[in-house]
């Protein structure tokens, strides 16, 4: 392993740790304020959810269609999220959120398939 390599799967490791810590804060704040009730709606679109967490709608959309999110419905034609069970959710340790990076490599390989399945 050169020390690039080394130095970039250093970086890797400390930002999955930074989500970690980052999820683990959010939700003992959130437990420990009732932010639920007060702030947040019962139910959230895959718009509002990504603002939410911070991520771009496709990156939902993707993790809804994969069944990566809990607590999804569809009502009258529209996916929406359960913001309980979607707090749960980024409470625990091991939320597979993609970071920037995993979403562009999603795109890509999303856009690739696209341009295969046209060619055929």
């Amino acid at each position: 392993m050169t020390g690039w390599e080394l130095i970039e799967l250093m970086r890797l490791t400390l930002k999955e740790e930074m989500r970690n810590e980052i999820a683990k804060t959010v939700t003992s704040v959130i437990r420990e304020e009732k932010v639920i009730s007060e702030n947040l709606p019962e139910f959230m679109t895959i718009k509002r959810l990504a603002e939410f967490l911070g991520y771009s709608t496709s990156s939902i959309s993707h993790m809804y269609l994969n069944k990566e999110i809990p607590g999804s419905k569809k009502f009258k034609g529209k996916v929406l999220f359960d913001t309980e069970k979607i707090l749960e959710w980024i409470g625990k340790e091991s939320v597979n959120i993609p970071t920037k990076d995993e979403q562009l490599l999603l795109l890509e390989n999303n856009f690739s398939k696209r341009k295969m399945k046209k060619a055929c």
